[in-house]
C-alpha cells in the first residue's frame, strides 16, 4: 500500500472514535425537543425559564442551564456558552456556596468543564445524556 493510502485508512479507522461538534448538531432537533420539556428561553433576552414544577433540584437546575446556554450560542444570540460561577449563581436563583459542590460532581462524570478562566459550560456531546438521564435526576 502506499502511504497516502494507509494514512487515509488510519484517519478514516481513527475518525470513528473522535468527537465534533457537527455530530452534537445533528441531534440538534432531538436535543431542543427534549429540552423544551423542562425550559423555554425568552427570544428577546436570552433569559432562561426553568419550570420549577418539576426540576427541583440544585444539579438538574445547572444541567439544564447550560444546555440552554449551548443553545443560545448555536441560535447565534451569544458568541459564547460559559459562564462563571457567579453569574451562574445569579441566573439560576441558588446561592454560589451551593454550586462548588455540584458543579464538581458533574466535572467529574464529564457533564460539564471548566476552562482556565474559571468558567464552566457543557460538553456538547453529553448533552443527549443529559436530557435522556434527566428522569433520574428529578
Amino acid at each position: 500500500m502506499e502511504s497516502n493510502e494507509v494514512e487515509s485508512k488510519k484517519k478514516a479507522i481513527l475518525d470513528k472514535i473522535f468527537i465534533k461538534e457537527e455530530d452534537t448538531l445533528k441531534n440538534l432537533e432531538e436535543i431542543v425537543s427534549k429540552s423544551s420539556k423542562h425550559f423555554k428561553i425568552n427570544s428577546e433576552s436570552d433569559r432562561f425559564i426553568i419550570f420549577e414544577a418539576h426540576i427541583k433540584d440544585i444539579t438538574s437546575k445547572i444541567l439544564l442551564f447550560f444546555v440552554g446556554l449551548y443553545l443560545i450560542k448555536q441560535r447565534g444570540s451569544s458568541d459564547s456558552d460559559s459562564i462563571n460561577i457567579s453569574d451562574l449563581s445569579k441566573k439560576i436563583g441558588v446561592e454560589k456556596t451551593s454550586l462548588s459542590k455540584p458543579l464538581g460532581i458533574l466535572i467529574g462524570k464529564g457533564y460539564i468543564k471548566k476552562d482556565s478562566a474559571g468558567n464552566y459550560s457543557v460538553e456538547h456531546y453529553k448533552i443527549k445524556e443529559i436530557l435522556g438521564g434527566l428522569e433520574n435526576w428529578t
